[in-house]
């Protein structure tokens, strides 16, 4: 897997940071739902010490601050017999915000998927046409649109 000075796999002890980072990060999604650090932080704390194969947390660090992530995870599928893999977030801070780190998480992803969920596709997710542009720049193609309502 791909990882350089900057980037590694997040650990349990990160655990404090991620919650305050994918809280910001849900703070921005247009019309989503309001986040819970309480369910962010209990997700999250079984994610950090799920099996690599299966989840891989992505951690962006500079001067040992977490200000980047991305989150990977093997997504089953009932419609054919290839290994899926999903993002299930994908966020840096906005002073750290570039195509380069954008670049490197979502390179590391793929990197993860392909060598250890030895998955045959990687898909990512965004309300943000700035991110997609990211996706298209690296060989991802746009297969579906998402909707969501409030009951």
């Amino acid at each position: 897997m791909v990882l350089n000075g900057k980037l590694r796999l997040a650990k349990p002890e990160d655990l404090d940071q991620l919650v305050e980072l994918l809280y910001t990060s849900a703070l921005e999604v247009p019309e989503g739902p309001p986040p819970s650090k309480s369910k962010l932080e209990s997700v999250l704390r079984n994610l950090l010490i799920a099996d690599i194969k299966q989840t891989a947390v992505i951690a962006y660090e500079v001067d040992e601050a977490i200000v980047g992530y991305i989150i990977g995870f093997v997504n089953p599928s009932i419609f054919t017999e290839k290994v899926l893999t999903a993002e299930l977030g994908y966020y840096v801070l906005p002073e750290y915000s570039s195509y380069k780190v954008y670049a490197e998480l979502l390179d590391t992803y793929g990197s993860w998927a392909k060598e250890i969920a030895k998955a045959d596709y990687v898909a990512g997710a965004t309300y943000n046409p700035r991110f997609g542009k990211v996706y298209e720049r690296k060989g991802y193609r746009l297969t579906e649109t998402s909707y969501m309502k409030e009951l």
